[in-house]
Order: structure tokens, then C-alpha cells, then sequence
């Protein structure tokens, strides 16, 4: 058989290709295999023990309290956030207040199995004595007032089993209201964790935008001297001015997003949101040492870039002063930006005034206390007046047709195996959780202002640098055309056409920008009007009119 040597050298080009390409290829693929060797999984941590003291179930915090005294004035670490968020937040004191009833309602339950004792006294008093006629004499058969008294002792026997079924699912309950205490306290650890790292990064992502703005400012700079000297255009100056306005609608944005953060951060605390935090992310932060340093292949021989300062070790291994600036980054501290002005103040006392969701919980407290008093009355002596009147037409030869009398009962619980106090732990668990239903309500509503109103601060920033932007666009888009129309550019090489077309872009951008930013303000004013609550009442259809009155819902 003939060989083509032609063919065959063709073919042996396309088998080294293919290795070459194979080899290539899983050089390339080792990094991502690298990616994807497991991760550390280990616990980062003990769980702390909670900053405060826990509240009793049936004495609530009335309102999120400020930091501890301990820890005012320190910057706190991740630790340090998890140990306040332990004592503090509402969710967990919510799931301590329905264990505090359900181990009220299985007392009760245990109860129902267990004696009771009570003692009646009865009053009966007659409309008149009566009286029969034995041979001409008249015989008192019934007194007009009669006392009674009697003492009731009561053991069920419960034949069906539903007493001991009632008695077993109260202790299943309690069971499982315990647990989910367990369940909670696991999930606010990793919301403070989450609520944290979300400062962080927020911060991270302002001293980007600050860097950003700082770099758009040095162009703007270095583009008008090179206007005055007469070696550039002014487009080169309005392009230069409209990049440092982007970059500082994207710093406005991030700055609130910092203090947005913080805010989310103070609530899953449950302290109060308008706390000066300062924290701290030492020995927050970690790097796996699989991101230390990245992966070079056998084959493949990394640039050197001057600016990253690209480094290759005896090993092979890559490695850049990003790590060193990655390593610093572990240890910054963030101070709290708030609003401070008083208008903010204003508006966050109008809406605890005005907000129908606090009014509700006022009102629900205030019902909730009376069933307090209607659980204790099941432990007091009760009292009661009634009339019974009846008629009776074929009565007896020593009875009477009509007979009304008077009855006062009088009756003493002296012993209920604990159900009377079941009733009442229950009661004051309803309190208890009402309390905290309006403290979460308040921290809920503060919450929502405060970003709506730094929401409007930033709205009304951005739409200032939106029309500024827009009147840079529009001059930069005249030069533009100038330009075009006379046939110059201001880049050697670059067609006018295509630098009217940029210009042209950049106008329509502008135009967007400041379309958005301007209904964005004009939404923020009525997000802030509803986070008031000056949308809920009205002259004319169904609920209050006005706001109600303190006295009417128990304050």
C-alpha cells in the first residue's frame, strides 16, 4: 500500500495540534479544578453567651433597648454583634413568650386530671313562707329565707382517654414550642452574621466609589490643563466632567446603601435603630489559603504586568500585592453614618403618633390585659343574684301553683390542681407577646422611614447631579456636531461620525438618568408620606377619621 507522505505529514500536524490543544486545554482546566476541591466547612466559632441578661418571658422589653453599657464606645467585632443580638432580638423573645404559654396551657391540662374542691353558699329567699293547713292548722313547710352551703369535691375518671390525650398534646406542644427556641436562636446568629458582612461590604463598595470619584476628578483635571495648554479639546473636559458625575451619583448610592445597612444590622439586633454603632471586622474575615494565590500550569508562563506587580515563586505559584491589600482589608473599622437632622426626628414622632399598625397593637394590649384579669378571676370568689319564678297548675295537696323566689350564690374555688393558674401564666404570655408585637412594630416602622427618607436624600442628590450631567451631555453633543459639520475631531484617527455618535449615546444616557432620577424623587416623597402613615384616615369611608386618642386604645 502507498503512503501519501504529503498526507501523512498533514496528518501528523493535526495529531500534534490536537495534543498541543489537549495539553492546553487542561492546563487551562487545572484552576478550576482547583476551585473545586471542598471547602473548609469546620464551625467558625463558639456561639457567644448573649451581652445582657435574657428577659423574663412574661416581662418584655417595652422597646429596643441601646447598647449595653459594656460595650459602648468599643468597636465590635462579629462576636460582639452575635452576643447582642442573643439577648435582644424580638424574634427570640417572641418564641420565649409562646413557650411561657404553652407551659400555662399543659398546667392547665395536667389539671383537668387532677381533684377539685369548691365551696357554694346559697341565699334563698321566698316571695312568702309556705305554709300548709293540718286541721285547721297552719304549718310552715318552707321558710321564706333558707341558707345552704355546700362543699364539692371532684376527681374525673376519664373513661374516654381524652383528658390524658389533652394532658399528652399540651406536653407535646411545650415540646416543640422549646425547640423552636433552638430553631430561632439558630437562625438570628447567621442574620447578624449576614446583616454584618453586609456593613462590610457596603463599606468596601463606598471606598470603590470613593476611588472611582477621586480618579474621574484627577481626568477632569488633567483634561482642563491640557485644554489650557491648548493640546486637547473642551469635548475632553465636558466627557471628563460627566464621568465624575456618574461616579458620584454611584458614591450617593452606595454611601446610602452603607446606612441602610446599618440600619438592617440594628434591627436584627433588636436594638434600637438610630444607635451609633462602630465595628470592627478583625477576625471577621478570612481567606481560604485555596485564594492566596492563584494556580499557574506547567506550560503556561504568566505576564508581568508592572502595575499588578506579578511575582512567580520557586514553586510556580503566582502571587500579586493584591493579597497584602486583601490582608489589610481584614482589619477596618466603620463608624455609623445616620441622619442626624432634625426633620428626620420629626417625622419618626409623627408616625409613632400616626401609624394605625401601633394604635392596632396599643388596642391589643390593652385587651390582652383584660384577660389577664378574666384568667385571675377563675382563683376569686364569684357572686351572683337571680330570681326563678314558676307555675305549676296541678300541683299537690301541700304544694302551691306559683312560687318565686330570690337566690344569692356565693362560691369559693379552694382547690383546681393548678388549672386556674395554667389559665393565668397563659394570660400574661398573651401580654407579654402583645408587648413585644408593638416593639417589633415600632422597630419595623422606624425601619422602613428611615430608609425611605435616605432614599429621598439620595433621590434628591442624584437628580442634582443628573441635571447637571444632562447639561453636560447636551454641550458635549454640540461641540459634537460643531465639529462633525466642519470635519474635525477631536482624536486623531477618530471619524466625526463616530465621536457624534459616542456624543449622541451619551446624551440619551443622560436623558434616562435624569427621567429616573426625577420620578424616583417624586416616589421617595410618597414612600416617606406612607412610612408617616399620612395616607390612613379619611373623612369618608370606613376605620377613624382622625387618629385616635391615646385613652381610647390603653395608652
Amino acid at each position: 500500500m502507498k503512503v501519501n507522505p504529503m498526507k501523512l505529514q498533514s496528518n501528523t500536524t493535526i495529531l500534534r495540534t490536537i495534543g498541543w490543544s489537549w495539553a492546553l486545554g487542561a492546563a487551562l482546566a487545572l484552576p478550576s479544578l482547583a476551585l473545586a476541591q471542598s471547602p473548609t466547612t469546620v464551625p467558625q466559632g463558639t456561639l457567644p453567651k448573649p451581652a445582657l441578661e435574657l428577659p423574663i418571658p412574661d416581662r418584655p422589653l417595652k422597646s429596643s433597648p441601646r447598647l449595653p453599657v459594656s460595650l459602648r464606645g468599643k468597636a465590635l467585632t462579629l462576636n460582639d454583634i452575635v452576643s447582642i443580638a442573643l439577648a435582644t432580638n424580638r424574634d427570640l423573645a417572641l418564641q420565649a413568650e409562646s413557650y411561657l404559654r404553652t407551659q400555662g396551657a399543659s398546667t392547665t391540662a395536667r389539671a383537668g386530671l387532677g381533684p377539685s374542691i369548691n365551696l357554694n353558699y346559697n341565699l334563698y329567699g321566698y316571695n312568702a313562707a309556705q305554709a300548709s293547713n293540718l286541721g285547721g292548722q297552719a304549718i310552715v313547710t318552707n321558710q321564706q329565707f333558707q341558707n345552704q352551703v355546700n362543699a364539692t369535691f371532684s376527681v374525673p375518671i376519664d373513661i374516654s382517654g381524652e383528658l390524658r390525650a389533652a394532658r399528652d398534646q399540651a406536653k407535646f406542644n411545650q415540646i416543640a414550642a422549646k425547640l423552636d427556641i433552638n430553631r430561632t436562636r439558630n437562625e438570628i446568629v447567621l442574620q447578624a452574621k449576614s446583616a454584618f458582612y453586609s456593613v462590610l461590604r457596603a463599606q468596601a463598595l463606598v471606598r470603590v466609589a470613593q476611588d472611582a470619584l477621586q480618579n474621574a476628578v484627577d481626568r477632569l483635571s488633567d483634561a482642563q490643563l491640557r485644554v489650557n495648554a491648548g493640546t486637547s479639546a473642551r469635548y475632553d473636559v465636558t466627557t471628563a466632567k460627566s464621568d465624575m458625575a456618574t461616579a458620584e451619583r454611584t458614591l450617593i448610592s452606595n454611601r446610602n446603601s452603607l446606612s441602610q445597612a446599618f440600619a438592617s444590622l440594628n434591627s436584627v439586633m433588636g436594638i434600637d435603630l438610630d444607635t451609633a454603632l462602630t465595628l470592627t471586622s478583625t477576625g471577621a474575615v478570612e481567606i481560604p489559603e485555596s485564594a492566596k494565590s492563584a494556580y499557574a500550569g506547567p506550560d503556561l508562563k504568566p505576564s508581568k504586568p508592572p502595575e499588578n506587580d506579578f511575582k512567580i515563586g520557586a514553586d510556580g505559584t503566582v502571587g500579586d500585592r493584591g493579597a497584602a491589600l486583601a490582608a489589610a482589608a481584614q482589619d477596618v473599622t466603620i463608624p455609623n453614618p445616620r441622619p442626624e437632622d432634625g426633620e428626620y426626628r420629626r417625622l419618626l414622632d409623627e408616625s409613632i403618633k400616626t401609624r394605625p399598625e401601633i394604635l392596632r397593637d396599643d388596642a391589643s394590649i390593652a385587651a390582652a390585659r383584660k384577660g389577664v384579669t378574666i384568667a385571675n378571676a377563675g382563683l376569686r370568689p364569684t357572686l351572683s343574684l337571680g330570681y326563678n319564678y314558676a307555675y305549676t297548675p296541678n300541683t299537690g295537696a301541700f304544694g302551691q301553683q306559683t312560687t318565686g323566689y330570690g337566690l344569692l350564690t356565693l362560691s369559693i374555688p379552694i382547690f383546681d390542681s393548678g388549672a386556674s393558674h395554667g389559665r393565668v401564666t397563659q394570660a400574661h404570655a398573651g401580654v407579654a407577646t402583645a408587648e413585644t408585637n408593638r416593639r417589633a412594630t415600632i422597630d419595623s416602622i422606624t425601619l422602613e422611614l428611615r430608609k425611605a427618607y435616605l432614599n429621598l436624600q439620595a433621590a434628591e442628590l442624584s437628580l442634582k447631579t443628573a441635571r447637571q450631567s444632562l447639561a453636560q451631555a447636551d454641550e458635549a453633543y454640540r461641540l459634537a456636531r460643531l465639529r462633525y459639520t466642519t470635519g474635525v475631531t477631536s482624536q486623531e484617527g477618530v471619524s466625526p461620525i463616530v465621536e457624534l455618535s459616542n456624543a449622541q449615546q451619551t446624551l440619551s444616557q443622560a436623558q434616562s438618568d435624569y427621567v429616573n432620577a426625577l420620578y424616583d424623587y417624586n416616589n421617595g416623597r410618597s414612600t416617606v408620606d406612607k412610612a408617616v402613615g399620612r395616607y390612613a384616615y379619611t373623612q369618608t369611608s370606613l376605620g377613624y377619621s382622625t387618629a385616635p386618642l391615646s385613652k381610647e386604645v390603653g395608652r
